[in-house]
This record gives structure tokens, C-alpha cells and sequence, in this order.
């Protein structure tokens, strides 16, 4: 009883109902109430598997997730060392890339990182006619297999600073 009487004295000062709505037996239940957060876009980890039948950035049946290829927003992990990724005619935009494998960007693909730090352990080749970006604030890009594995022929090799 002295609870019902608090709840109605609150309400009457406050100008608000209750909160509470009757049911069976005079009892009361607290009402639900929902609260609108803003949108949030959370980073996914797309992990190599290697499952297609072939070693092509481009087919889905090689990442985890089910999600198919990796795109905006995704970050990239690549732990098998002892193979070469093809990413040919595409353009590809993720936040970063960890890999340990060698990467051959070709016949006129793109790869994009923007934010966060990216490392490509394995040997790295760009051939003509492709290109590498590291855009967005705080964006870095390293490669560092052996000496030469950033290979540059006429291809164009970009970084923004933003």
C-alpha cells in the first residue's frame, strides 16, 4: 500500500503517469521502455580459409563469414604464408589487411585500405595498370617481405592524407 501511494504521489509531482499499468489482482508491472541508440558500424574480421578451388581474392569460397568477399569496413586476415593471392580486374576498399601470404594485384585491380594499420608480410607485386591506396587519417601501410617483393612496374602506388 505505501508503495502504490509513493508511485502516485511521484506521478501527480512530476506530471507523468506511473509507469505502471494494472493487472489482474491489483497488482502492478513496470512498463517496458525503449531507448533509440544512434546506428553503429562495427569492423568485421574476414578470415582467409582458402576453401575455393583456386587462390583468387575474388571468390567467396575462400573467406569466413559467409559473407562472401571482404569489402568496406572489413578487416582482413590472412595467415597462411606459404601461398600467393591473385586479386586480378577488381577493385577492392577495406579498412586493413594483416596477411602473411604474397599478394599480386593484376590485370587492372585496385586495393584500397582506409583506416587502421596494415601489414603484408609476404612478397607484394603490382603489375601495370594497378593500383595500391592508403587513405584516412591515421592509415598505415606496410610491406615488408623480402627486399624486393614491392614491385612497382608502371602501376601507381598512392597514399592520401586526410
Amino acid at each position: 500500500m505505501l508503495r502504490k501511494n509513493w508511485i502516485k504521489k511521484v506521478a501527480q509531482l512530476t506530471g507523468r503517469s506511473s509507469g505502471h499499468t494494472a493487472i489482474s489482482r491489483g497488482k502492478y508491472r513496470p512498463l517496458s521502455r525503449f531507448e533509440m541508440l544512434e546506428d553503429r558500424i562495427v569492423p568485421a574480421s574476414v578470415i582467409w580459409t582458402g576453401l575455393g578451388n583456386d587462390l583468387n581474392w575474388n571468390d567467396p569460397a575462400n573467406w569466413s563469414g559467409g559473407s562472401g568477399v571482404p569489402g568496406p569496413g572489413d578487416q582482413v586476415a590472412i595467415t597462411q604464408s606459404s601461398i600467393t593471392i591473385s586479386e586480378s580486374g577488381q577493385a577492392v576498399s577495406i579498412a586493413s589487411i594483416q596477411s602473411d601470404a604474397a599478394i599480386v594485384i593484376a590485370n587492372g585491380g585496385s586495393l584500397t585500405v582506409t583506416s587502421g594499420t596494415s601489414q603484408i608480410s609476404g612478397a607484394l607485386t603490382l603489375q601495370a595498370g594497378t593500383s595500391l591506396t592508403a587513405t584516412g587519417t591515421g592509415t598505415a601501410f606496410t610491406a615488408n617481405g623480402v627486399p624486393s617483393s614491392l614491385m612497382v612496374p608502371t602501376s601507381r602506388l598512392r597514399t592520401a592524407h586526410t
